[in-house]
């Protein structure tokens, strides 16, 4: 027969490995709470309005495109915050959507040295860099935006 304080030892053992395991899996999700809730928001959004600021000009506020629900399903940022950059204006404003309620308003710039997006959520700012799918299709969608109004002219 194995003495009592081996077997406990034993049963130490498997228990810290499991309560290990068991906060390895749980720590992640506590770390990204505040993204969570905006990315709830996001989920909920049917589309969003695209607005470039010119604040030089008669309109200083010029919609220039949306998005889809589709495309803001895959709308995303990186989880790690860069330093905000007091150095670079905002290039425009994300303006999220259901049905007729704005969700949520995020500035945005993606210029090269600038590529970053802040947004007020529960009374905290919060900021970001952008991913690059998200970056692209918002590149995109700016450029879109500036062809159709160049044609018009």
């Amino acid at each position: 027969m194995l003495p009592s304080n081996i077997i406990s030892y034993k049963v130490r053992k498997i228990l810290g490995g499991l309560i290990s395991l068991i906060l390895l899996i749980i720590m992640p999700f506590c770390y990204q709470h505040d993204n969570l809730e905006v990315k709830s928001l996001l989920a909920q959004a049917d589309r969003a309005v695209i607005y470039l600021h010119d604040y030089d000009a008669q309109n200083p506020y010029q919609a220039i495109g949306t998005l889809n629900a589709s495309e803001i399903q895959h709308f995303g940022f990186k989880d790690s915050s860069p330093t905000l950059s007091d150095t670079c204006g905002y290039q425009g404003t994300l303006h999220f959507f259901n049905y007729r309620t704005s969700l949520l308003k995020i500035q945005f710039n993606t210029q090269e040295d600038c590529q970053q997006l802040t947004y007020f959520l529960n009374g905290r700012l919060h900021h970001h860099s952008w991913n690059r799918h998200t970056l692209a299709t918002l590149k995109q969608k700016i450029q879109q935006g500036f062809e159709e109004e160049m044609a018009s002219k």
